[in-house]
C-alpha cells in the first residue's frame, strides 16, 4: 500500500464534529427521536440525520439545526424526531452534513 497526501485539508481542530450514540436514539411506536451533539471546536452547520433500510434506501430524515461549538464545555445538542414507516425493520443510522465542504461521515 502506497499512501501520499493529495491535497492538504483543514486541520482537525478547525472542523465541525457531530456525534450521536446508541443511547441517543429512542424509538416509541413509529416515532424515532435522535439527540445530536456538537463535539468540536467550531460551530456545526445545519445538517441532516438519515434513517436507511437494509438496502441503503432513505426511509426517514430530519433536519438538524446549526449548533454552536461547546467551547465553554457545556453540551450543545439538538433532538430531532422522525416518523418511521410501517413494515419490517432493519435500519441503520448515518449522519450527513449538508454544508458545503463538509464530507459525509462514515457509518
Amino acid at each position: 500500500m502506497d499512501l501520499r497526501l493529495v491535497s492538504k485539508g483543514a486541520p482537525y481542530w478547525s472542523r465541525p464534529d457531530l456525534g450521536m450514540d446508541a443511547g441517543d436514539v429512542r424509538v416509541a411506536g413509529r416515532t424515532m427521536s435522535v439527540t445530536v451533539h456538537s463535539l468540536g471546536a467550531v460551530a456545526v452547520p445545519p445538517s441532516k440525520v438519515v434513517l436507511r433500510d437494509g438496502a441503503g434506501r432513505e426511509v426517514a430524515s430530519a433536519s438538524v439545526p446549526a449548533l454552536e461549538a461547546p467551547i465553554d464545555l457545556r453540551p450543545r445538542t439538538a433532538t430531532v424526531v422522525m416518523k418511521l414507516p410501517a413494515g419490517p425493520r432493519g435500519w441503520r443510522q448515518r449522519q450527513h452534513r449538508a454544508a458545503r465542504g463538509v464530507r459525509r461521515l462514515p457509518s
